[in-house]
């Protein structure tokens, strides 16, 4: 649907226009049709799509006469000056190259629900995903098209972090730390091939260490430790 309504646009600009040569007539074509390609082979980058739509409905309302007929004229200088911005706009999706930018997805309202980067085809960077207000919700770092680094997830309401883990390779490899909403520190603990591994600390809203529990790939084992408010031990199992 979207490429046949670029080539109504393309026919439409070639007959109506009546400054350009043959050589410039053909250039047109030419560039039109990159522009058709790319938006047609990279349907995901809604981002661009939705920009590059907004820009030709604009011409097309031109080329209808529908904004020219406000001015009661054919308005041959405005449709020049929207030719140049035409080829212009082609010219930049020539250079839009999708294995190397920033994948950018929408929310039907408009906002950010994603950025995505993409070095030679793969997740490399920081992907960061946004609630439905825009507002930061998840970042997480990538290498090679993996979760390498620190994963982070936010409190949208109060942009407190709710925990952030480290990852190797896709699987979580070393620290967790979790928070109270409030945004103080919760819990402790840490990962070995995506299985928990060692003491698993958590703590009183003031701090105060409230339990401690042992694990050892990824199973609870005896001697857990539970304290009161005030930091007594209160029972150990």
């Amino acid at each position: 649907m979207f490429k046949e309504y670029l080539h109504m646009i393309l026919i439409r600009v070639c007959h109506l226009n009546k400054c350009l040569d043959q050589n410039g007539q053909t250039l047109l074509i030419s560039r039109v049709c990159l522009l058709s390609q790319c938006l047609v082979q990279n349907v995901r980058f809604q981002g661009l799509r939705s920009q590059i739509k907004r820009s030709l409905l604009f011409v097309n309302e031109h080329l209808s006469g529908k904004r020219n007929a406000e001015n009661g004229r054919c308005g041959q200088t405005r449709m020049n000056k929207l030719i140049i911005i035409f080829i212009v706009l082609s010219f930049s999706c020539k250079s839009f190259d999708p294995n190397n930018c920033i994948q950018e997805l929408y929310n039907p309202d408009g906002t950010v629900k994603s950025l995505t980067p993409i070095k030679d085809g793969k997740i490399e960077g920081v992907l960061k995903q946004f609630d439905s207000e825009g507002k930061p919700e998840v970042e997480e770092n990538y290498h090679n098209n993996l979760k390498n680094g620190w994963q982070i997830k936010y409190n949208p309401a109060t942009g407190n972090i709710i925990y952030k883990a480290m990852f190797c390779n896709d699987t979580m490899q070393g620290p967790m730390i979790q928070y109270y909403l409030e945004g103080m520190l919760w819990r402790e603990s840490n990962y070995s091939k995506g299985h928990l591994e060692g003491i698993v600390k958590t703590y009183w809203p003031d701090g105060k260490i409230k339990m401690e529990t042992p694990f050892e790939h990824g199973k609870q084992l005896p001697g857990e430790k539970k304290y009161d408010e005030k930091g007594n031990l209160l029972k150990s199992k």
